[in-house]
């Protein structure tokens, strides 16, 4: 009943309309930096998902080549001090050499449902690299000495290639991945040290390196056991990961000592840290609005206090405690923060349902729920409002005699 009567005092003297104002106001500022947390979410996710090239930061280089290389005259392969200078790069977070065959290999397959006799054949050059620049990890990516079959992973455009360009030329059947994996075709090594047979499979398709790979523990066997070269050589190829937004600092060094890369890489790189950029500034200018819609909110808290003085100073004389007084306005301000907190994140699942069909048309996938850190962060966020808001009705309920 004395709570009835106390909603009833303190509700006379309020304005809805400024009370919507006001929650309309926090609603768009907290709902700017929600959203602007939760697309950066997914962009981050866009950019370390393995089969999505926004912003790669992964780099495939190797040194310019020369009239002096055609005439066997200059070296187009990276020395160990090379090597340890990209690595003490502040840009760069890791380097990774190609290790490549020094034997003959040659794959063989045939191919039944084609002309009569039609058969696959063709030299390979093979290379290996760590596992942790793989942008793909087939589970039985491994060979151990004695094992017949080499998995191996080639790029996606060597598919397309088969497909739209050998094929059809030849009368032979276009194949899926999954096709393709499924076949086994003969290997046939040779080298200075002596000849073996093999059998190979494809293990995966990589968007990243456009080379054949191999298991480096198999590289590394059968370069010991049929190599033509008796050391070890220095690498053509390196790999190397950046820092985010660290490209251009990147692409200068690589221009300063004449070492060449995917430009487009280095496109979608700088596409991705303006992406980053931009995301940023809407998150800023959300806390922005936010700050200006809650101080706003506030004055509007401390308006309705001041208009309903008369009535809150005469329930203290009649012996209401402040406590209860405090109480009543910070169930009220709850009440408010839990419908602005319902309304952004109905309202956020409505936008990013939109924007993740809209990227799908560009051949992107998003995450389909929502970050559960945003989701986390912005019920702190909720939470943190209500006290600043709670602890200014107390301090000013106080200041009342």
């Amino acid at each position: 009943m004395k709570r009835s009567i106390l909603s009833t005092i303190l509700y006379r003297t309020q304005k809805p309309s400024q009370l919507l104002g006001a929650i309309i106001g926090s609603l768009l500022g907290f709902f700017l930096v929600i959203a602007a947390a939760q697309l950066f979410a997914d962009f981050k996710s866009m950019v370390t998902s393995s089969e999505q090239a926004i912003g790669s930061q992964f780099l495939v280089v190797n040194k310019q080549v020369s009239v002096l290389n055609s005439f066997k005259l200059g070296k187009s392969t990276f020395n160990k001090n090379e090597v340890e200078q990209l690595k003490s790069l502040p840009s760069i977070k890791r380097v990774g050499e190609f290790t490549a065959n020094q034997f003959e290999a040659v794959a063989s397959m045939s191919i039944p449902n084609g002309q009569a006799g039609a058969a696959m054949r063709t030299e390979l050059f093979l290379e290996s690299v760590g596992d942790d620049f793989l942008d793909v990890k087939p589970e039985d990516w491994k060979w151990n000495d004695g094992d017949e079959m080499i998995p191996m992973i080639v790029p996606t455009d060597f598919i397309n290639l088969y497909n739209f360009n050998f094929a059809p030329g030849r009368g032979l059947p276009q194949l899926s991945k999954a096709t393709i994996q499924m076949a086994v075709f003969d290997i046939d090594i040779r080298g200075a040290k002596g000849a073996a047979h093999f059998q190979g499979r494809i293990a995966g398709f990589s968007n990243r390196i456009t080379s054949v790979l191999v298991p480096k523990s198999f590289m590394d066997y059968a370069n010991s056991q049929y190599g033509n070269i008796q050391t070890s050589p220095e690498s053509y190829r390196i790999i190397v990961e950046a820092k985010q937004n660290e490209l251009p600092a990147i692409q200068k060094h690589f221009e300063s000592e004449g070492y060449e890369t995917n430009q487009e890489l280095l496109k979608n790189g700088k596409f991705g840290s303006l992406l980053q950029a931009i995301l940023g500034i809407v998150a800023v200018l959300g806390i922005l609005v936010m700050f200006v819609s809650v101080s706003a909110f506030l004055l509007y808290v401390q308006l309705a206090i001041t208009r309903s003085k008369y009535e809150t100073e005469t329930l203290l004389r009649q012996g209401y405690p402040h406590s209860k007084i405090i109480s009543w306005y910070g169930k009220q301000l709850a009440a408010i923060m839990i419908i602005i907190a319902i309304l952004t994140i109905t309202l956020l699942i409505g936008v990013k349902s939109y924007t993740n069909k809209y990227i799908e048309t560009f051949g992107f996938d998003a995450p389909a729920s929502i970050n559960q850190f945003v989701l986390l962060g912005g019920l702190a966020l909720v939470s943190l409002l209500w006290l600043v808001q709670y602890f200014a009705v107390r301090k000013q309920i106080y200041k009342l005699n």
